[in-house]
């Protein structure tokens, strides 16, 4: 084998060597070193083809060369191993990163799924709630249905048992006639006509007995129906309440007409002896003129109450109705304010003429302590005080100069839902005198009494509110029972007061659907409730927890942050 395939043979096998554990770029730099060996190979070829004594040279060159090959291919696999190592190492850090970007997020997935499953059992509650709800109105509407049929096939059996009562009697007299007529033509049939008589009598009294029932199944649905009309007579009694009062009404203008009359008589009488004394004329006059001005506002003030009777006959629910008498209230005293009972205290609600630096809503009046809303809360009447008692600030908690104040409960069915506090703090019409406060306090009578009869027929909403309150508390313990499971599970510190805030945001839309077609009285029930729990578990893991996410939207705030 000459030289030339000899180094080729030995450079290919070298190259195959090094291709074999060398990446891409190492087998270019191979393939550019081969090129260059074949290059230098075809040059000793014809170095050796001049001058064949350069043997020794041409040998020594190859040595270094291959030596060379050698030390290059041997840095170029060690560059390449290292490279590939580095490589391996980066990917390695990759994937472990990877890996734990998916470890927390399927911890993220987990805790999401199991908010998922809260919410969604609590969805479950509402539907069976609102399931139950319905079934429990179909089964009224049912049972209404079949006692109306009840009834009405009662009556049409007891009809017909009546006419069979009579036929029976007409046939057993005429049966009895003509058995008497026997005995008396024959003798020996008398004992055979009494044993028939005996078993008619006999079937008389059953029949007696079937009819006794029948009257009685006609007195059940009678009953029932009397029940069906139970709403009408309450209308019929609201209608007489407002005639009531308007009689009421018409008595004072009468005995204000009686006053004028006097005073008339009496200007009159004044009037003849003018010219004894001027003096006592000019008096008359003055009298004369203040009945006429008492008269004229006690004509302007029915006006105004009938005025007031209706617009409350307009008022569509029960925040409506009770803002309406204090609007008209405030026709007749400077200063009125609405509180409505919220737990253990009276919270403002609406007012008309106070100068108040903060809110009325913010203002609460404990129910333990005395003063005039509470007495009249405790009592249920109407509670009123004047003169030097007026000016005590424990009577009065909204200071000013009133000579008179009322306070008046406004009681539905037993249950007081608002206070309506009035009094003449700031009034500038004229001179206070007794008459005006007896016609004021009669005037805020008849409000409250007409307010009291229309509230009544508002009870359904009154009845809604109360299933309501109830709902929101079954929200709120749902919430709680949601937080020992946590807790149970091990879920503890920013993850379980997160979860919390979850669950009070769900329990939040939850209520407000439901809460949606009653009015901003309903919306506000759970929060009233809300505020009871935090006071009633202030000193526990939960409550504290609770005041700490119970803002609105804390929830979704926190799943931003995190």
């Amino acid at each position: 084998m000459d030289f030339r395939e000899h180094a080729a043979t030995e450079t290919a096998a070298l190259i195959s060597r090094l291709l074999s554990g060398r990446a891409e770029d190492s087998l270019q730099q191979l393939r550019a070193f081969q090129k260059a060996l074949e290059a230098a190979t075809q040059g000793l070829e014809k170095a050796l083809a001049r001058t064949p004594q350069a043997d020794k040279e041409v040998v020594d060159l190859v040595d270094r060369l291959a030596k060379a090959a050698s030390a290059d291919a041997q840095a170029t696999a060690q560059a390449a191993v290292q490279r590939v190592v580095e490589d391996a190492r980066t990917k390695l850090e990759a994937a472990s990163k990877e890996l734990k970007a998916q470890a927390h997020e399927n911890e993220e997935l987990s805790a999401a799924l199991n908010n998922v499953r809260a919410q969604a059992e609590m969805m479950r509650s509402e539907v069976k709630s609102q399931r139950e709800r319905v079934e429990t109105l179909t089964a009224h509407v049912n049972e209404a249905r079949e006692a109306q049929k009840k009834f009405d096939a009662a009556r049409q059996q007891a009809e017909a048992a009546a006419k069979q009562e009579l036929q029976a009697r007409a046939s057993v007299e005429k049966e009895l006639q003509e058995t008497r007529r026997r005995l008396e033509a024959a003798g020996a049939e008398s004992s055979n006509a009494a044993r028939q008589l005996e078993a008619e009598l006999a079937e008389k009294a059953k029949f007696a007995e079937r009819l006794n029932a029948l009257k009685n199944e006609v007195h059940s649905a009678d009953e029932k129906r009397k029940t069906i009309t139970t709403l009408y007579k309450a209308s019929i009694a609201h209608a007489e309440t407002l005639e009531r009062s308007l009689v009421d009404v018409e008595k004072a203008g009468a005995e204000l007409q009686n006053k004028l009359d006097e005073a008339t008589a009496a200007q009159t009488k004044l009037r003849q002896h003018t010219v004894e004394t001027n003096k006592d004329g000019q008096t008359a006059r003055a009298e004369a003129d203040t009945l006429r001005k008492q008269i004229s506002e006690s004509t302007s003030m029915v006006e105004e109450l009938l005025d007031a009777f209706e617009a409350l006959a307009g008022a569509t629910g029960v925040t409506d109705l009770l803002a309406t008498m204090v609007e008209r209230m405030a026709t007749q005293y400077p200063r009125v304010a609405l509180f409505r009972p919220k737990g253990n205290r009276l919270e403002g609600e609406r007012q008309v003429g106070f100068d108040l630096k903060t809110d009325i809503a913010k203002v609460a009046i404990p129910l333990s302590m005395d003063s005039l809303l509470t007495r009249a809360v405790t009592s249920g009447c109407v509670e009123s005080v004047d003169g030097a008692a007026a000016s005590q600030a424990k009577q009065m908690p909204f200071g000013g100069t009133p000579t008179c104040a009322l306070a008046l409960p406004v009681q539905v069915h037993g249950d007081t839902i608002g206070v309506i506090y009035a009094d003449d703090s700031g009034d500038r019409s004229g001179e206070r005198t007794p008459a005006t406060d007896e016609v004021r306090g009669r005037f805020a009578e008849l409000l409250l009494r007409h307010g009291i009869a229309r509230l009544t027929g508002l009870s359904t909403e009154l009845k809604a509110l109360t299933e309501l309150r109830e709902y929101a508390v079954t929200l709120l313990s749902q919430t709680e029972q949601m937080y020992a499971s946590d807790v149970d599970n091990g879920v503890n510190g920013k993850d379980l007061r997160n979860r919390l805030a979850d669950n009070l945001e769900c329990a939040r839309r939850l209520y407000a659907q439901r809460a949606a077609v009653e009015g901003p009285a309903a919306a506000a029930l759970l929060e009233e409730e809300l505020s009871v729990f935090l006071e009633d578990r202030s000193s526990s893991p939960f409550g504290k927890d609770l005041a700490k996410v119970a803002t609105p939207g804390e929830g979704a705030k926190r799943n931003a942050a995190s």
